[in-house]
């Protein structure tokens, strides 16, 4: 069994993270942690003079890095061992064809709260997953708590 944990470095995803490695250490299952730097270029409607150079990229990468090894350290104990990859592109996009190409069981992703206008014109990531739907998707709202998350999607089971 693989479980990848979707971050853009938020409270919402430092909650999807925790809920994961206790899903992870329960059933002692591999985890990969993946964070998308968005890539403006490669979205429709986007216009460009020319293409970012190798050094801005490779700026973000190792920017992109380094927070992921920072929010790593801070969320999960020094013990467990995790795969951790940061990629540039459409995070959507990135995170279905990750979970494909690795045979992932299980996406945890965390959401960021927006309602009503905010959520319909930005859109929203866990969304579009879940709409590709690659394998099994576990939406963690910010302000969810496991047991909370538990009780709203198994009210019968409570």
């Amino acid at each position: 069994m693989k479980i990848l944990v979707a971050v853009d470095f938020s409270q919402g995803s430092r909650k999807a993270l925790a809920f994961a490695d206790k899903i992870a250490a329960k059933f002692r299952t591999k985890m990969i942690i993946l964070h998308v730097i968005h890539d403006p270029a490669s979205a429709p409607g986007f216009y460009a003079a020319k293409k970012p150079g190798k050094k801005a990229l490779r700026n973000l990468d190792e920017a992109a890095q380094k927070m992921m090894d920072d929010f790593v350290k801070k969320s999960l104990p020094k013990s467990r061992k995790v795969d951790k990859r940061v990629v540039p592109g459409l995070p959507a996009e990135q995170i279905v064809y990750l979970a494909k190409k690795e045979d992932v069981d299980l996406i945890v992703m965390g959401t960021q709260g927006l309602s009503g206008l905010k959520r319909l014109m930005i859109g929203s990531v866990v969304d579009k997953v879940m709409r590709a739907r690659p394998s099994c998707v576990l939406r963690l709202g910010y302000r969810d708590t496991p047991q909370a998350w538990y009780r709203r999607s198994f009210p019968r089971m409570n």
